[in-house]
């Protein structure tokens, strides 16, 4: 089986199965949870993922971090990656889940780095204007990155738009 279409099929499961079951913003939850677990603590990843910690060793993990805080799906889907040895999927896997959710309800992952902090007025002109142009909700984050030198470098999706003087430069530079 081609190794890339393992984490879609079981995200989709996963996915399709909260739907049935009307749960599907709570599993939702738990994957965001889960992945900002996974983020904080990459111990918690290489244990799951370890050849030298027995599959029992790994569910008895899960049970005492996980299972209090997420739904019984969530937890039996976790139960069920790890005894098909997919242990090390897990994070494509929720990446996916994430990507799935957000196409169903319309929602665009939106970075804005800029050269100094955004006022409230700019940050809601920009978030508005993504919302108006794309049509989805926008769920945004937000960097400064002082090299910009000015203006602003907007990540949607996979695209990039980039209005920073740092970018104009490099512009007028290559046509040199």
């Amino acid at each position: 089986m081609d190794q890339s279409a393992i984490p879609v099929r079981y995200a989709k499961a996963l996915f399709e199965l909260s739907i049935e079951q009307n749960i599907e913003k709570e599993i939702y939850t738990d994957i965001t949870l889960i992945n900002q677990i996974i983020a904080d603590n990459a111990d918690f990843m290489l244990a799951l993922t370890s050849r030298a910690i027995l599959q029992s060793d790994k569910i008895k993990i899960l049970k005492e971090t996980i299972e209090p805080h997420v739904n019984k799906l969530t937890f039996r889907f976790l139960k069920h990656v790890i005894k098909k040895r997919r242990e090390e999927f897990i994070s494509r896997i929720i990446l996916e889940f994430i990507k799935c959710y957000n196409q169903r309800h319309d929602i665009i992952k939106v970075t804005v780095k800029s050269a100094s902090t955004l006022t409230n007025e700019h940050v809601s002109k920009i978030k508005n204007t993504i919302s108006e142009q794309t049509g989805k909700t926008p769920i945004m984050s937000y960097a400064v990155d002082k090299s910009l030198i000015g203006g602003y470098q907007v990540f949607i999706d996979d695209r990039f738009y980039d209005m920073s003087v740092k970018g104009m430069l490099n512009k007028i530079e290559q046509s040199f």
